[in-house]
């Protein structure tokens, strides 16, 4: 995700990337999806902890 700018923006913690940044390809036939960018210190995000009551 980039501003007007074209700062690319963290997909993960939604901050602007200053330094490296790991680039997640937006792969689509068309080519409209624009790649995504992530710090390389943010994972992937987390699965909700979800409890189940059985």
């Amino acid at each position: 995700m980039t501003t007007e700018r074209g700062k690319p923006y963290c997909i993960t913690c939604d901050k602007p990337i200053e330094g490296k940044a790991e680039v997640i390809e937006g792969f689509s036939a068309s080519g409209a999806r624009p790649d995504a960018y992530r710090h390389p210190t943010c994972g992937p995000r987390q699965e909700p902890f979800v409890r189940r009551v059985l």
